[in-house]
């Protein structure tokens, strides 16, 4: 038993296409979308931070969920 190849072919001119899309710096529709996607990231790994090292509010998050799965239903046997 052996792996299964597959024969890949690689387009030149598709390949030439997306190396050019992603190294240009000329383009300010790529530069805008990096740069906003970097602002987010920045400010969920800061707010992630805030969050870890804050306990208390971690520990009062962690006993709201805790309690809404401990919840019972109870049913009224209205006849």
């Amino acid at each position: 038993m052996g792996l299964k190849t597959y024969e890949v072919r690689i387009d030149d001119q598709k390949m030439r296409t997306y190396v050019k899309w992603t190294e240009s710096h000329t383009n300010p529709s790529v530069s805008i979308w990096a740069f906003i996607t970097a602002v987010v990231l920045l400010w969920l790994n800061l707010y992630g931070k805030q969050i870890k090292n804050d306990y208390m509010e971690e520990y009062a998050v962690r006993k709201i969920i805790e309690s809404f799965y401990n919840m019972e239903i109870t049913h009224l046997n209205e006849e």
